[in-house]
């Protein structure tokens, strides 16, 4: 916050790419790994770029954990965002 001066300035580089992003866990942004959800949005730069090839691969398919597409397990069920077409079964 600005009170706490944005962390004595620890937060000016995150505030600046980031400025719209509101997710719990900042340090996960540009972390190498791609996490879905609030990450993957505009406003998080999708997640700090971590998830452009995932976006580049699956433009449409839109879950909370990229990671378990092509994981050898086959997440499915009546309510499965996984198990589609958008995301490649």
């Amino acid at each position: 916050t600005a009170e706490c001066g944005f962390d004595g300035g620890d937060c000016d580089d995150f505030n600046e790419k980031f400025a719209y992003c509101n997710v719990p866990d900042p340090s996960l942004l540009g972390n190498k790994v791609c996490n879905g959800g609030a990450y993957n949005t505009e406003s998080c730069g999708y997640d700090g770029g971590d998830c452009d090839l995932f976006n580049d691969i699956y433009p449409s398919c839109v879950v909370e954990n990229p990671s378990l597409l092509g994981n050898g397990i086959c997440n499915e069920g009546p309510f499965s965002l996984y198990n589609t077409e958008e995301c490649g079964y």
